[in-house]
């Protein structure tokens, strides 16, 4: 059956009773997962500021907030002041992991020394689970990346990142067909990238000052990884908007106008510096309108179409949040002959004859003679189905008669 898993990585970061920006905004990530909960929360490390009873204890009671099963990867800050991982495995599990899960597997490595020179034999075991998986999808969760896109000052060491990529080439040459997905943390940051058919990942956006411009994907977010009937994943990146505003380059259109709908997001960042980018790529967003009749919109990228007089109120969604503004379509002689000559153009007249017609009726419209769109709605309806297409011919004859019925 379908699922989904929530992926977030380098918040919170507990330390004693402090109550910082990045245990606010990993407070207002989890609320949110609290009201819709997945099916498998995957934090990514780097949790808790340092091995200390105090800031694990909190750690639980933040991650308790979800009433959903969780898995987490030790971080090099879960370890930091002690280098031991004790604490770690009494309150979350093994650092070094294989799970399966529906049609994935997840296999979770212990980077938590910025390297895998802690056991190096996970080498041998990530090669051996990769051979022996089945799943049509496999997630690998490597707190430090393999490389550090950001240049700033993360990843693992570059033979050990070499080393790394190179098994995953050749788990993906043995078996084409399936996905290996590389998610990592410890940059601050939000970046992809595919290399030799493995996708790699890095999220690092749940609370945790950020290495990165805005503009380069340094914002606060987390994954929505959705896995459908046949263990495909679909990944979304959620960003964590408190407010979005649309931005219209006008709201009145004439049929047959498009308009490019815009939106900027607001980021939550609690006490941290402000932080605004545009709902486009890489988060993921849905533009939709209440009439699509009158006007439609691109779902992804927002481009809108009047189609037909009337209003429609389009909207976009976004980290939850969302923004709308309600367009109003008219029609004047000039736009109705412009819509025939695309109909034309696009197939929707096929005869000649009738396209000559009907712009006859309407230069006889523009020179004021009466009766002349009754005869254009006429030969329409007559040649509806036949030598106009249906769509066509109802988006012609409902512009018309808006200019009819205003006389």
């Amino acid at each position: 059956a379908p699922f989904r898993l929530t992926w977030m990585a380098d918040g919170g970061y507990f330390e004693g009773t402090r109550v910082t920006a990045a245990t606010q905004i990993l407070a207002e990530h989890l609320a949110r997962e609290a009201a819709a909960p997945p099916d498998l929360l995957i934090f990514g490390g780097d949790l808790v500021e340092n091995d200390q009873q105090i800031n694990y204890d909190r750690a639980m009671a933040a991650l308790d907030t979800v009433a959903a099963p969780r898995l987490v990867a030790a971080g090099n800050h879960e370890i930091s002041g002690t280098l031991s991982r004790n604490r770690f495995w009494r309150t979350f599990g093994p650092t070094i992991a294989a799970v399966d899960y529906g049609l994935t597997d997840l296999l979770i490595v212990d980077s938590a020394s910025s390297s895998l020179a802690y056991d190096t034999s996970q080498y041998a075991w990530l090669e051996a689970e990769l051979a022996q998986s089945d799943a049509r999808t496999v997630f690998v969760v490597l707190h430090v990346p393999t490389r550090d896109p950001f240049a700033s000052n993360h990843g693992l060491p570059r033979a050990e990142g070499q080393r790394l990529e190179a098994i995953f080439a050749a788990a993906k040459r043995a078996r084409p067909e399936r996905d290996i997905v590389v998610l990592s943390g410890d940059v601050h940051a939000y970046g992809r990238w595919e290399q030799d058919g493995v996708t790699y990942i890095i999220s690092g956006g749940a609370g945790g000052g950020l290495d990165a411009t805005p503009a380069a994907g340094g914002f606060y977010h987390r994954l929505h990884i959705s896995v459908d009937a046949n263990g495909t994943a679909r990944i979304d990146v959620i960003p964590l908007f408190e407010a979005i505003s649309l931005v219209a380059v006008k709201t009145d259109l004439l049929g047959g106008e498009t308009l490019y709908l815009t939106a900027v997001g607001d980021v939550f960042t609690a006490s941290a510096p402000d932080i605004t980018i545009p709902v486009s790529d890489p988060v993921a967003r849905t533009w939709r309108s209440t009439n699509p009749v009158v006007v439609s919109v691109n779902a992804q990228t927002g481009a809108t179409e009047a189609h037909v007089p009337g209003t429609a109120t389009i909207m976009v969604e976004s980290g939850g949040t969302s923004a709308s503004v309600q367009i109003s379509v008219t029609a004047t002689l000039d736009s109705l002959r412009a819509l025939t000559e695309r109909a034309r153009a696009e197939g929707g007249i096929t005869h000649d004859g009738v396209y000559r017609t009907l712009l006859f009726t309407l230069t006889s419209a523009a020179n004021g003679e009466s009766g002349a769109l009754d005869e254009y709605i006429k030969l329409l309806r007559k040649q509806r189905g036949r030598r106009v297409s249906i769509a066509w011919a109802d988006r012609l004859i409902a512009n018309a008669s808006y200019l009819l019925a205003r006389g």
